[in-house]
């Protein structure tokens, strides 16, 4: 399963950047598409409140590319990524 690997590299180092402050780094793991419609604000207060990821492995319909998103307060929210080309393309709530 390396292709689950890949994407976990991708989503952990997205994840990172954004909490380290680095938008501009984590722009270089977004399609242009995506690029386009979000503001540098809108990606810095997005993953605010988040303290962690775990990939999804609990659920009848886990996928590679769905994690769990740990707040401070311990609760949890799930989100599947959209990824193209080794690319995050979209975020969804799940």
């Amino acid at each position: 399963a390396p292709m689950v690997d890949v994407l976990g590299g991708l989503v952990h180092r997205f994840f990172l950047s954004i909490h380290q402050g680095d938008i501009a780094k984590a722009r270089l793991m977004m399609t242009e598409a995506l690029n386009g419609t979000v503001t540098d604000a809108d990606i810095a207060d997005f993953f605010v409140g988040f303290v962690d990821i775990v990939p999804n492995k609990f659920e009848g319909d886990a996928k590679p590319n769905s994690y769990y998103f740990v707040g401070n307060d311990g609760k949890c929210e799930l989100f599947d990524f959209v990824v193209e080309d080794g690319l995050i393309d979209n975020i969804i709530s799940r």
